[in-house]
């Protein structure tokens, strides 16, 4: 099941050079054309890597879980990338994978944690999604986690 929603996920979120993917649950983890996770990949890769479990968990729980948390945060899903010149992700897997979070909203809340200069420019409020951005300063946007607090 697990292995199923691994590779569903990574074609829509258009994974470069896929050819398979399963999920581990020995060491409870994901692993892609037959690598580990932390083996063969880059910090950019394991945050995106990351970010798919997690999505596989939520698809699980919205499909069988009698009691699901109905609530997901990703933090920084595309962490890493801008790190190095091998750790750049194609421009299509940043787009996709936040393309996937609009088009799975049914399967439960989801909170994405993402620097400005990584996000996609896509619809994100005509799907129904909200986006709220923090800042440091006194500009526009919200200033800190929690509202007018200082």
């Amino acid at each position: 099941m697990m292995t199923e929603f691994a590779e569903e996920i990574l074609k829509e979120c258009k994974y470069e050079n896929l050819t398979s993917a399963r999920f581990d649950m020995s060491i409870f983890d994901i692993e892609v054309n037959g690598e580990s996770k932390d083996s063969s990949h880059g910090k950019g890769y394991r945050a995106y890597l990351n970010a798919i479990v997690m999505l596989m968990l939520r698809k699980y729980f919205a499909a069988y879980a009698k009691y699901s948390p109905h609530m997901f945060i990703i933090d920084t899903p595309l962490h890493g990338f801008d790190e190095g010149l091998d750790e750049t992700a194609p421009e299509s897997m940043r787009t996709a994978l936040f393309q996937y979070f609009i088009n799975h909203q049914d399967e439960g809340q989801l909170i994405v944690i993402e620097n400005l200069d990584h996000i996609p420019h896509l619809q994100y409020e005509e799907a129904g999604a909200t986006v709220t951005k923090f800042v440091k300063g006194r500009e526009e946007g919200r200033y800190g986690f929690l509202n007018d607090v200082i």
